[in-house]
């Protein structure tokens, strides 16, 4: 059972404009200027700190594919594992001090959630856990984290099974 979290009142000093710009996006998402900036607060802490730090940048999804279709599929098999080993090491390392299963899943949760890489969605039931990555990426997106995600959960000593559509991957172990 999760534990419900802590809230704490503080005070910040905000530029006039940029709340302004805030509660307009709060307005637009539907949610409290509270909420939105909670959100932007977990975004860092959760996701943008870690990936300072490694010189990693935000890429439109159709820039993104673009690359993925005009590469041959031995390249995008090849980024996909070199991709899902490097950078996933030093990240699930320095933000839960070991690579284990559930630090990995958290990892692709974590991907899905901050990165916007696909949308995460994951089912367990008697003793199978399947997770499935939708994506806009095409075929060779699917490629790619086929591999990808392969480099991350092997890190953790798990070979699970894949199967995949043009915008989608499933994942059962």
């Amino acid at each position: 059972m999760a534990q419900a979290r802590k809230s704490v009142i503080r005070s910040f000093r905000l530029d006039e404009s940029a709340l302004q710009k805030l509660e307009e996006e709060a307005k637009r998402r539907n949610v409290s200027t509270n909420t939105l900036l909670n959100q932007l607060v977990s975004n860092f802490v959760n996701f943008d700190r870690f990936f300072e730090k490694l010189g990693m940048m935000k890429v439109a999804h159709p820039f993104f594919s673009h690359l993925l279709q005009s590469a041959s599929e031995e390249e995008v098999i090849n980024a996909g594992r070199v991709a899902g080993r490097d950078v996933p090491k030093a990240i699930i390392s320095a933000k839960d001090g070991a690579i284990t299963l559930h630090a990995a899943i958290g990892f692709l949760r974590m991907m899905g959630d901050y990165a916007n890489l696909y949308k995460y969605s994951e089912v367990g039931e008697e003793g199978t856990r399947t997770l499935t990555l939708m994506h806009e990426l095409g075929p060779k997106g699917s490629l790619f984290l086929i591999h990808y995600v392969g480099g991350v959960l092997e890190l953790s000593g798990v070979r699970p099974k894949y199967s995949s559509t043009d915008h989608s991957v499933t994942i059962e172990f």
